[in-house]
């Protein structure tokens, strides 16, 4: 059976995801990410501008597992903002204080 994945490409303001190719480009230029970084993105942007609690985040990268710490995920969102924020004049993704992240509209 063929399952058609309707979110295999998402864009969000600049940003673009093809997660069957593992591409992310921002304003056009291709970013490599790692695994992690890459899955984080795409738990923001299906979250279109909404915020995405850290036991969200937690759920989408790590399936739940308490081991993952909230230094962890801080830490990878950190470098992920670093390469977003590249050429840009913005961070694009907003710390929303005691509750998670979202992307900027």
């Amino acid at each position: 059976m063929i399952v058609l994945d309707l979110n295999a490409k998402l864009r969000y303001d600049d940003l673009e995801v093809d997660r069957l190719e593992g591409v992310v480009r921002c304003s056009g230029r291709e970013i490599t990410l790692t695994p992690v970084e890459f899955e984080i993105l795409v738990a923001l942007m299906l979250k279109n501008g909404c915020v995405a609690s850290c036991e969200y985040l937690h759920e989408r990268v790590w399936g739940g597992t308490r081991g993952a710490s909230s230094s962890l995920l801080s830490a990878h969102v950190t470098n992920l903002r670093s390469k977003l924020a590249e050429g840009r004049n913005d961070d694009p993704i907003e710390s929303v204080w005691g509750v998670g992240y979202r992307l900027r509209v």
